[in-house]
């Protein structure tokens, strides 16, 4: 590694500052997934530019935990930075503290931003390290990384009402009501954007491809204050929020703020969506009560107003897909050139003739053969394959506009696929068909139903290592909460299915090195019964797209699969057809023909 490189002058500062081990989480003061370039400490250092990982730092080596998503991926972005990766969810591999624990001697001191551990990571490494020494370290990053990004504030803009289907001060209400009477507190703090937003039916751009503004809100019973930067408000704003009650404050005046004191007893907070540095700030002027944002919940069960225009946005998305998948065959029949990397800019270029497209919601993966076998691969362009030849192109993609947030994964063939292939397609829709087609009881833990879609494959001696499915946003963050679709995660009563929440449907099948596959739809819960014995829902299919027969073996699917899969394409056809003309309506009556 060379003497220059970020992580070597790291190692150096913290033999200068008898540091043993410094931690880096992958996070920023609002507890985000995707975060600013400002907060991305750890790719800095290690070299890693994956969502999710966390990354430990001794004076001599560096470890990286990351999940089965990012393996690949990592062990060629830790090349230079000679970071060592750690197989998180191997029964083998030990936890970054079981990893201390093993490997530096007790009264060593661990340093770390107290702004980027949750509360609860930091209960736990106290509880897991009780003979270490911790140690706040905000400035030595700073200090350091001499070319840093700026932190960025772009302008705040309303999210109309029209679209919103609730009024803030109807959210607010619903908030203090909640807050009071089911966890007996008189205010509550919030960190995370997504929860901000939705409360004041605010958006914005701090983050790329999520419609969220960098704040933090505090709402007691008589009082809800905002900490912005003020300059991203206009006038119009500034009165609208004021109208709904909402005071107020630069966006660096948190901790000050704070410090002086609150007009609280009681106050709520999510551990796992909060700092210990804003836990800190509160803990010595009120009692602290743990559980779950109620915003998050609210959030998540959309109103009818909401759904109406998710199933419009729905159609948006599904005629600009038609529009893309019809160029880029036309386009590859006729030997012209196509890179991986060049597909994120023909979709979004489709997209954006959509009326009320804002932006992408993440940053498309277009995997061609091997490369679809990395659920998270992103294409560059001095490395990614030219599409050509045969195999299977997979390309998992989505768009967010003002009613609504897209993420669909498709995959088409490329020349002629073998029979391996095509089972494997069609093990993946059976498995995709299975969670549509589920009812379950109201409330039924989430994780529970993540079964259901891996049955097909697990009969076949088949998996995969992500979850089937999370949460999806309203014009908000693509990935979101309680919900979740995955027999690991963690079973907590918030993490129950109601009416109204939107969920992925992604299973999938990587075969390394040879090609991958996954089937994504969006789900909405809807009610299906109420007999003696509970109340039921179903899922509605929200995504408009043909899912590509030439993939299948048609023999692997039974009647009711078969009489499922005509259904759907029926639907789209009728939904799509009527916003599409000349050759990419033409693409979808083809790929909507019966089978």
């Amino acid at each position: 590694m060379n003497e220059c490189h970020p992580l070597k002058r790291l190692q150096d500062a913290m033999r200068q500052h008898h540091i043993d081990v410094y931690l880096v989480y992958h996070c920023d003061p609002h507890i985000s997934e995707y975060i600013p370039d400002y907060w991305k400490v750890r790719e800095w250092l290690s070299g890693f530019s994956g969502s999710a990982g966390n990354l430990l730092v001794t004076q001599t080596d560096a470890y990286l935990w990351t999940d089965s998503r990012y393996w690949v991926q990592a062990e060629k972005e830790l090349m230079v930075s000679g970071a060592h990766l750690m197989k998180a969810g191997q029964k083998q591999t030990p936890s970054m503290s079981a990893w201390i624990a093993e490997h530096v001697p007790a009264g060593a001191t661990i340093a770390y931003d107290p702004r980027c551990v949750t509360v609860n990571q930091f209960i736990a490494l106290q509880q897991s390290l009780p003979g270490y020494e911790f140690k706040d370290e905000r400035e030595l990053i700073s200090w350091l990384w001499k070319d840093r990004p700026a932190q960025v504030f772009n302008p705040i803009y309303e999210h109309e009402l029209s679209y919103a289907g609730t009024s803030v001060t109807e959210k607010l209400k619903q908030l203090r009501s909640y807050i009071k009477d089911k966890h007996q507190c008189d205010a509550v703090m919030l960190s995370s954007l997504d929860d901000i937003a939705y409360l004041l039916n605010l958006r914005g751009s701090d983050v790329s491809f999520n419609p969220v503004f960098c704040a933090f809100l505090w709402v007691d019973a008589k009082h809800a204050r905002l900490f912005a930067q003020l300059s991203c408000l206009n006038d119009r704003i500034r009165a609208y929020l004021e109208s709904c009650g909402v005071q107020l404050y630069p966006y660096d005046s948190l901790d000050e703020s704070l410090k002086d004191g609150v007009d609280a007893h009681k106050i709520l907070m999510d551990f796992d969506r909060h700092s210990i540095h804003v836990y800190r700030l509160l803990a010595s002027k009120a009692q602290i009560v743990s559980g779950i944002s109620p915003s998050q919940l609210m959030k998540s069960q959309k109103t009818p107003v909401q759904i109406a225009h998710i199933r419009e946005a729905m159609e948006k998305d599904g005629a600009a897909l038609c529009r893309f998948f019809a160029e880029l065959e036309a386009s590859l029949n006729q030997g012209k050139k196509i890179r991986e990397y060049d597909i994120h800019d023909m979709i979004t270029s489709e997209r954006a003739k959509e009326q009320g497209f804002v932006s992408p919601s993440f940053d498309t993966i277009a995997g061609f053969n091997e490369n679809g076998a990395l659920p998270h691969y992103r294409a560059h362009a001095d490395t990614c394959l030219t599409i050509q030849g045969n195999g299977l192109l997979l390309i998992d993609s989505g768009g967010q506009y003002i009613d609504g947030t897209t993420d669909i994964t498709r995959v088409i063939p490329i020349g002629q696929i073998s029979p391996a292939q095509k089972a494997d397609f069609t093990y993946v829709l059976k498995a995709m068909i299975a969670m549509s087609q589920a009812v379950f009881p109201e409330g039924i833990e989430s994780p529970l139903l993540d079964s259901i879609a891996r049955m097909p494959l697990w009969q076949q001696g088949l998996d995969y290592g992500h979850g089937t499915g999370h949460g999806v946003g309203y014009f908000l963050n693509v990935h979101e909460g309680p919900q979740v679709l995955s027999y690991t995660a963690h079973r907590r009563g918030h993490t129950e299915m109601f009416e109204g929440m939107v969920t992925s449907n992604e299973p999938g099948l990587y075969r390394e090195g040879a090609w991958g596959i996954r089937i994504e739809n969006l789900l909405a819960n809807r009610f299906y019964q109420e007999t003696p014995f509970g109340r039921y829902l179903h899922f509605e299919t929200l995504t408009l797209c043909p899912i590509d027969t030439r993939c299948i073996d048609k023999t692997l699917l039974s009647e009711q699969e078969l009489r499922w899969l005509n259904a759907y394409h029926q639907e789209v056809k009728e939904r799509l057809s009527p916003r599409l003309e000349g050759k990419s309506k033409a693409w979808l009556l083809e790929r909507t023909l019966a089978i």
